[in-house]
């Protein structure tokens, strides 16, 4: 009981840490950048996320840093993504910027600190309800034409994966929390209990069943 209880206040105290470690979100209005601890983090926010840093929460890609988008092999700018986190799997996987969205929005400075996002407004996305299946993701976004564009995993960077190759992306969060889908995969830890506990559990069962006959 007692390295049951030290495991759940581990648990606990990595959760803490993860839900107050800092993000940047964007202002819709300004375009500045403020910090934003990751349980604050809200859908529809827009987020910057840089090189080597974790993502807060499933986001879909807006637009993605100058070079990354010199590199691109078609319309859409590429960046990459490691998702060790996920599926165990080092090596980098490629995903791509939505093309459509990411000509509605533009960095005004160098440092990523602030960008004009005017052009977003009335942009929606329509997901898949929330699910577990981290290989896939179903979304449709619509612009204020009523133009719309399909998003797959390639255009979507995920709770707990990492930025890579890439100064910085920009992200429309579309799942948060218990929504994202690596918080979807998870499950309550298998209770550890030794031979000798279950060994005792069992016998005391049969002494109880014993005693119950006895008494009748």
């Amino acid at each position: 009981a007692v390295f049951a209880a030290l495991e759940d206040a581990q648990r606990h105290a990595a959760d803490r840490a993860a839900n107050d470690a800092p993000t940047r979100v964007v202002d819709d209005v300004t375009g500045e950048c403020f910090e934003c601890r990751w349980r604050d983090v809200r859908a529809g926010d827009v987020v910057v996320v840089k090189n080597r840093e974790v993502a807060p929460a499933d986001l879909v890609i807006l637009k993605v840093a100058p070079p990354a988008a010199g590199e691109s092999d078609g319309d859409d700018p590429v960046c990459y993504v490691e998702t060790k986190s996920l599926d165990g799997e080092t090596n980098l996987k490629q995903r791509r910027a939505l093309g459509a969205a990411s000509e509605l929005c533009s960095e005004l400075d160098a440092d990523a600190t602030r960008f004009d996002v005017a052009g977003l407004r009335g942009l929606t996305v329509e997901l898949e309800p929330p699910n577990d299946v981290v290989t896939a993701f179903d979304a449709v976004v619509v612009s204020r034409d009523g133009t719309r564009r399909a998003a797959t995993l390639d255009n979507v960077y995920l709770r707990g994966t990492t930025v890579r190759s890439v100064d910085w992306i920009l992200g429309a969060v579309c799942g948060t929390g218990a929504d994202s889908k690596i918080m979807r995969t998870a499950s309550a830890p298998p209770a550890k209990e030794s031979s000798l506990v279950l060994a005792v559990n069992r016998v005391l069962k049969y002494v109880v069943a014993l005693l119950v006959a006895l008494c009748f």
